[in-house]
């Protein structure tokens, strides 16, 4: 019974000391709803910066990018197409006939890249913060869902597996004008990165995972204390079957 309980508490301990942390100030995006449109790839697509507007990369069905011009103010755009689109990337692409774009519009200033204000998701561009809708990061290690191409209209509940890591209104994150790629990619940390836009986006002081069966993230649980809890309870019920057993 001594081995039982040790067990637990030792497997308590160590999922404890799993939970994610925070790697960067800012609070973690809380959304919900449906995504209105997202895209996923592997990391280097867009922790890879180019010097020029011309240099996409063929991943997931989509093409990528990630670029700046440089300099002391130079512009950029990070974001994703449909491999079909001829993107002219000044900074974000206006061509409206090109299909399943997503864009950001970058900054760089004494070296550090940002992601700053601005611009289009699909056929909606000029967005910025007064229109509504929220860019959002995803990160995973290992996700569940992993589909081929843009995606658009996908309940929140079929991202398993990954994680909201940053939000802001296209305008801010929570008050801050621009976010650097230093702390984008420090809170982002996983292997996959998944870019989408929300409508329904909330700050949390926890990070938001979508976990199968049920999202506990949304539910303000962890899954130490579940765990922790079922673990428990196979220690109870052990204990009530050795005292009908000694009775």
């Amino acid at each position: 019974m001594r081995k039982l309980i040790s067990a637990a508490v030792l497997a308590m301990s160590a999922i404890a000391l799993a939970s994610p942390a925070s790697a960067v100030s800012f609070d973690f995006p809380q959304p919900s709803g449906n995504i209105l449109m997202l895209g996923a790839t592997v990391r280097e697509s867009l922790t890879t910066v180019d010097s020029n507007n011309t240099t996409y990369r063929i991943d997931n069905g989509l093409q990528w990018f990630n670029w700046n011009s440089g300099g002391q103010e130079g512009d950029g755009s990070m974001g994703f197409a449909a491999t079909s689109a001829s993107l002219g990337l000044n900074t974000c692409d206006m061509n409206l006939a090109n299909e399943d774009v997503l864009c950001w519009h970058g900054v760089q200033w004494d070296g550090e890249n940002y992601v700053t204000q601005g611009y289009r998701w699909d056929q909606q561009d000029d967005v910025y913060d007064s229109d509504g809708y929220f860019r959002i990061v995803f990160t995973s290690d290992n996700p569940t869902y992993y589909p081929s191409g843009a995606q658009y209209d996908v309940p929140i509940e079929d991202l398993e597996g990954w994680t909201a890591c940053w939000a802001d209104d296209w305008g801010a994150q929570w008050g801050d004008e621009n976010v650097s790629y230093t702390d984008l990619f420090a809170a982002c940390d996983g292997d996959y990165l998944m870019l989408a836009v929300a409508e329904d986006v909330t700050e949390g002081d926890a990070r938001f995972t979508v976990s199968a069966p049920d999202n506990l993230a949304e539910t303000g649980l962890d899954a130490a204390p579940i765990v922790g809890a079922g673990l428990l309870a196979v220690v109870a019920g052990a204990i009530a079957i050795r005292r009908r057993r000694t009775n």
